[in-house]
């Protein structure tokens, strides 16, 4: 196809491990034979699926250029303009959309550096800022997810989102 990101050779597919586990090969999108192939990609898809977004995970933008395609992409598919959330930003990076603060872990300290986190990114030009709220990684406590939910609540991009397996603690709801 001529179309993925390559090994030193310049033909090989470059494999990367992702989550869930298996091997992947990624879109070089600074190759105008992928654009064309991703664009008419989501594009075919979107007669088979009525979609209103598209949740493309695993760092997979990561220039600007790239922002640029996906958001043309999806309006061209949509008729709407994008929504781009992404974990792999640059300086700057606030113009096409936001940021969330990646994998964090149900502890208290990952609590305490969501706010860091998300006040760095506003000094980066990125103000669609969030942590995974109740931690992504490990189960949760009820004191824990009640007061990261309480803070949450003050993100500008805010959601409780876990690593599959984990206990959410359903309490925490009940007591908001």
């Amino acid at each position: 196809m001529g179309v993925w990101v390559n090994n030193s050779d310049g033909v090989t597919p470059a494999l990367g491990r992702i989550w869930p586990p298996g091997y992947s090969v990624f879109p070089d999108f600074t190759n105008p034979r992928a654009v064309e192939w991703w664009t008419t990609l989501c594009l075919e898809f979107k007669d088979v699926l009525d979609y209103d977004g598209i949740w493309i995970n695993t760092c997979l933008f990561l220039a600007v250029q790239a922002l640029d395609l996906y958001e043309s992409v999806v309006q061209q598919a949509t008729g709407k303009r994008a929504f781009v959330l992404a974990r792999s930003t640059f300086v700057g990076s606030g113009k096409h959309g936001g940021h969330w603060l990646g994998d964090n872990f149900s502890l208290w300290k990952d609590l305490h550096r969501s706010i860091i986190g998300i006040l760095e990114f506003n000094l980066f030009g990125i103000p669609y800022i969030g942590a995974d709220i109740c931690g992504f990684n490990y189960n949760t406590t009820y004191e824990l997810c009640l007061r990261w939910m309480q803070l949450g609540s003050f993100y500008p991009f805010s959601r409780n989102h876990n690593s599959e397996g984990n206990i959410v603690s359903k309490q925490s709801y009940i007591k908001l």
